[in-house]
């Protein structure tokens, strides 16, 4: 059991049983020197890990604008105790207020408990993803549109 102490707050956190390695790989489109994918890997207050991907539709600056937002926004709102349903909901939102163009960025989030070994998946927009072990592929797909902006 790990301690930390913020103030006259503790909080007593379990020690992970697993680790977590992640690897990415970064590809512009051609003639492009900007992507449009951005990445957030941060560990989260209750002791969770989380891991997100957004990809800003289009090319360029636009597209890493959107995509940055939209990681960035996430990251804060699990950070400060929302809860992962309500945290899409306010970055699409957001995002759709905050726009003076129509852009969209999809999320692709994975947060592991990596005490109990467990694995969330939340998708907004994104492609479909694949899980392999040993013996399966398990398909993990969005039935929800991109976090948009439209203005």
């Amino acid at each position: 059991m790990l301690q930390r102490r913020t103030d006259d707050l503790q909080i007593y956190v379990s020690k992970d049983k697993f680790t977590v390695q992640i690897g990415f790989a970064h590809e512009t489109k051609s003639g492009m020197e900007i992507s449009g994918d951005s990445s957030v890997q941060t560990r989260l207050d209750d002791g969770k890990y989380l891991i997100a991907l957004s990809d800003g539709m289009g090319s360029g600056p636009e597209a890493k604008k959107s995509s940055i937002v939209a990681v960035n926004m996430l990251s804060r709102m699990l950070s400060s105790g929302f809860d992962k349903d309500t945290s899409l909901e306010l970055i699409n939102s957001s995002m759709y207020i905050n726009s003076k163009e129509d852009s969209y960025a999809t999320l692709d989030v994975a947060i592991l408990d990596l005490y109990a070994g467990n694995m969330e998946f939340m998708k907004n927009g994104a492609c479909p993803s694949f899980i392999k072990n040993k013996r399966n592929v398990n398909v993990i797909k969005s039935v929800s549109l991109p976090a948009r902006n439209t203005r």
